[in-house]
Formats: C-alpha cells, sequence, structure tokens
C-alpha cells in the first residue's frame, strides 16, 4: 500500500510503497523507489536502520547505540566505511552484532548475532531479498 511519508532528507512529501511482514516489529516496513530513501525500515530502535541517497546522512543513520549499522562512503568514519583501508569492507570481533559482510562469495550482505534485528540480504539480479526469519519481501 502507500502513504505519504516526509523525507528525513527534507521536508517534502511524497508516496511510498510499504512491503509489509507481519509479525515483525523491529524491522518489517520497507520503502522502495522513494528517491530521498529507496530501501529504509523505521521505528527499530535496535540499528536496523537503512537509508540511501539521504543527503544529511549519506547512507548513515546517526546515534546507534549498537552499532550495527552499514555506512558506505562516510567522510565521517562512523561505525562502518566502505573502501576503508582499515577495515577493509568487513569489521570482524564485534561483540554486538559482527557489523556487515559485503561482497564475498555469494555476495550477501548480512547482520548476525541480534535476534531483534537479524536482516539478512541476497543481490539476486536486480532485486533484494530480504529475509527475516522464513519470512522473504521482494522489492
Amino acid at each position: 500500500y502507500s502513504q505519504p511519508y516526509e523525507s528525513p532528507a527534507s521536508s517534502n512529501l511524497c508516496y511510498c510503497t510499504y512491503s509489509i511482514a507481519k509479525d515483525n516489529e523491529d524491522c518489517s516496513i520497507f520503502v522502495k523507489d522513494n528517491e530521498d530513501c529507496s530501501i529504509y525500515v523505521k521505528d527499530n530502535e535496535d540499528c536496523s536502520i537503512f537509508v540511501k541517497d539521504n543527503e544529511d546522512c549519506s547512507i548513515f543513520v546517526k546515534d546507534n547505540e549498537d552499532g550495527s549499522i552499514f555506512v558506505k562512503d562516510n567522510e565521517d568514519g562512523s561505525i562502518f566505511v566502505k573502501d576503508n583501508e582499515d577495515c577493509s569492507i568487513f569489521v570482524t570481533d564485534n561483540e554486538d552484532c559482527s557489523i556487515f559482510v559485503k561482497g564475498i562469495e555469494d555476495s550477501s550482505i548480512f547482520v548476525k548475532g541480534i535476534e531483534d534485528s537479524s536482516i539478512f540480504m541476497k543481490d539476486d539480479g536486480n532485486r533484494l531479498i530480504f529475509v527475516k526469519g522464513i519470512m522473504k519481501i521482494f522489492c
């Protein structure tokens, strides 16, 4: 279904399409086809919030206590930065969540070790498959 949504990058309202997984209060709402944040999960305090193309944070969610967010090309160097020589695309031995691993063998992106935000994403051609338990959301 679609409903008005106020972008975090601006004060403009736009209509977004929600794909909702049932019985998942932590990270079930995905918004696609939004120029300001084409993949977005809201209302999850455990840090499984993904923001794309947000001018204010550049795919970066601020003030994440668990440190389990994925940050790409973030000049602030917060939590995780892709192509950073110090962490080389993945961070290991993180007691909170083991952060993300990207681009190895099956090109999967996944979070492990967090019950409330164990989102699994796999690149399947032109779409991402979001898996929560056995629930799949096709975007």
